[in-house]
């Protein structure tokens, strides 16, 4: 669209030099390697020529190496090795772009044509891969540059890509969702091939500034339709290509500052908490083996045959052992020798089984409790090295902000090195800054306030996020007015 109606002086053919004219027409043609149309006429070539400014090239590069970055770390907390991070990263930053070429009948695709951004894919990959940590000390993979490299590289995809379905006179919703496949379909086939939930089709709970997904794909398709609006009433060329990209760049950044997230199902674990009958008797069951088929059927057939109910359950899998965890009810007539039943059946399967009653008068007061004034509800997400006494600072600091813990999970994890073996360490050796290298400590948790928390909960959040070199450490709230994010925080005071 943008190419129509241009002159052709820089490519016009001289008539005394075929041979040279054609060489200037592949020089102009590799300049503008961001839009190739499906003419290859100079008319066309010379517009997209001038609609192009060399400052769209470099955000395009700019995206090229966040995207490449981004897709090669993803890769490797996979566990894949050099190979899968090197072709993860590639598609990443490639994918979106080459969709698009398929979807509009452009072949080859842009990066068979310039192999530069296949090689410049390939470099930040491997530089990733092998210089993790030297990267990391010289700040070029923190959160903040990753986030603005990822954001400028999304502003500038979704124009790229818009322009390349008007130059071929798409219709203007065709050139707007080719913007927004451009920028995003990339991602989504990272987050496919990592097997992790895309991104693009969710909207966060919690995440580090460099992976949000909060208006990600809305972002990409703003700037896209704006850009086409422009390009459509005759806008000039270079404020339509610069006030789409802007507009991509704000409507992400308002979502990261403000924690805006499009509309979402309510999912089970939103459900209230189970309550226990005080008419009923209730027993508290824990077991623990290695893990092998048939240890929780030979728990629950014992429950089944004394026609007893499971209230709620929990299994956990520790490494290569089964941690099994439920509240039991049953009338009081068939509580009897349920207990020891359920031992004998867990005994003869080599598991290890306790049980407690859980007496009619505890289950009234904590029914007594849920079922008290109406509450504020937040849901605590943190990931980062695995530290002795994390846990206690983050459930001290929910209790001196008075929330209430309803639900929590963890788990520790082995972070990939991208790289480097990791090196076995001794107790003397395994220090914070060693921990933070090998052990990662992920926590979900809900809590619950019958008021709204002091206003310095964010402040303290931050500092032990501060302390112990978390990685994330949010407190949200259901109505997204208290976000502990210290990312959000921190662009919205540059502001």
């Amino acid at each position: 669209m943008l190419a129509r109606g241009r002159s052709q002086p820089m490519l016009a053919l001289s008539r005394s030099s075929t041979t040279q004219s054609m060489l200037a027409l592949g020089r102009a043609s590799r300049r503008v390697a961001l839009v190739r149309p499906l003419a290859s006429g100079p008319t066309v070539a010379d517009g997209v020529l001038k609609s192009v400014p060399v400052a769209l090239t470099t955000l395009d590069y700019v995206g090229t190496v966040a995207f490449a970055a981004s897709g090669t770390m993803v890769a490797g907390q996979a566990g894949m090795d050099v190979l899968g991070c090197c072709f993860v990263g590639t598609v990443t930053s490639l994918g979106g772009g080459t969709i698009r070429d398929l979807l509009l009948g452009r072949t080859p695709v842009f990066w068979f044509k310039d192999t530069s951004y296949l090689l410049l894919c390939l470099g930040t990959a491997l530089a990733t891969f092998f210089a993790r940590d030297s990267l990391e000390e010289a700040g070029l993979l923190d959160d903040e540059v990753l986030w603005w490299g990822d954001t400028l590289g999304i502003g500038a995809f979704s124009v790229v890509g818009a322009q390349a379905a008007a130059g071929v006179g798409m219709h203007p919703v065709v050139t707007a969702l080719c913007g927004m496949f451009t920028a995003t379909c990339g991602g989504l086939v990272r987050d496919v091939l990592c097997r992790r939930q895309p991104r693009l089709l969710y909207s966060p709970k919690a995440e580090a500034p460099a992976a949000a997904g909060t208006l990600y794909a809305p972002a990409a398709l703003a700037g896209a339709s704006l850009f086409t609006l422009l390009s459509r009433v005759g806008a000039p060329a270079p404020a339509a290509v610069a006030l789409g990209g802007a507009c991509t760049i704000a409507v992400r950044l308002y979502g990261s500052v403000f924690n805006v997230k499009l509309p979402t199902y309510v999912l089970a674990d939103d459900a209230p908490a189970p309550r226990l009958d005080p008419v009923d008797a209730h027993l508290f069951v824990t077991a623990y083996a290695p893990d092998r088929i048939g240890h929780v059927a030979a728990l629950t057939k014992c429950l089944a045959d004394a026609r007893a109910n499971i209230s709620a359950s929990k299994i956990l899998t520790i490494g290569d052992d089964l941690a099994f965890m439920m509240v039991v009810s049953a009338p009081h007539a068939a509580r009897g020798d349920l207990a020891e039943r359920v031992k004998a059946a867990g005994h003869a399967k080599g598991m290890v089984v306790q049980t407690h009653d859980i007496t009619p008068s505890q289950a009234a007061r904590a029914a007594s409790k849920q079922s008290a004034s109406p509450k504020f509800t937040a849901r605590v997400s943190l990931q980062g090295p695995d530290s002795p006494g994390l846990v206690h600072n983050l459930t001290a600091l929910l209790r001196d902000h008075g929330l209430n813990i309803t639900a929590l999970d963890s788990r520790v994890f082995e972070r990939s090195r991208l790289g480097r073996r990791d090196t076995p360490a001794d107790e003397t050796a395994r220090s914070l800054a060693h921990r933070k290298a090998t052990d990662i400590f992920d926590l979900a948790a809900v809590v619950t306030a019958d008021a709204r928390p002091k206003p310095t909960l964010h402040a303290d959040a931050a500092r032990l996020k501060e302390t112990f070199h978390l990685d994330v450490l949010d407190i949200r709230f259901e109505d997204d007015t208290a976000v502990a994010e210290e990312g959000g925080k921190r662009r919205a005071a540059k502001r």
